[in-house]
């Protein structure tokens, strides 16, 4: 099953810390265990949304697929990646771009996918790396 949300969504859209917006990601968390395609770029869902969602996707053993583009996602948010990755060996495919993780979320990262087999695509496009994370980031994936 694919899953996708527009950007601008009502599903999504405007999430905050209240009440109502965790009620929404909880309903979406336990749908979300069942995706084998998940794009929710441009959702603002933030790192505290990434880190609500990542218990969900953490046990989803058929998920090849996701994009987190445009979520407002920082360096403080990649360590919600840490418990997705090290459980999901399907995941081939993650998109954060769009993000401004910088080069301490890029780093992060690249140590939480230094013992993982299934990511052969990362997607980073616009996520304030400097040039030698760049490099870094690209080697890891190639």
């Amino acid at each position: 099953m694919n899953f996708s949300f527009a950007a601008g969504s009502n599903l999504l859209s405007g999430l905050t810390g209240n009440r109502e917006s965790r009620q929404k990601l909880n309903e979406f968390a336990k749908e979300l265990r069942s995706f084998r395609s998940t794009d929710m770029s441009g959702c603002n869902f933030g790192d505290e949304g990434l880190f609500f969602l990542a218990e969900s996707l953490a046990y989803n053993q058929t998920l090849e697929e996701v994009s987190f583009a445009a979520n407002g996602i920082t360096a403080e948010g990649i360590k919600a990646f840490d418990s997705i990755l090290q459980s999901n060996i399907c995941l081939r495919t993650l998109n954060i771009s769009g993000n401004p993780i910088g080069d301490d979320g890029a780093k992060s990262l690249c140590d939480i996918l230094a013992d993982n087999i299934g990511i052969q695509k990362l997607q980073l496009n616009s996520t304030d790396l400097g040039d030698e994370v760049k490099i870094f980031s690209f080697k890891l994936t190639h």
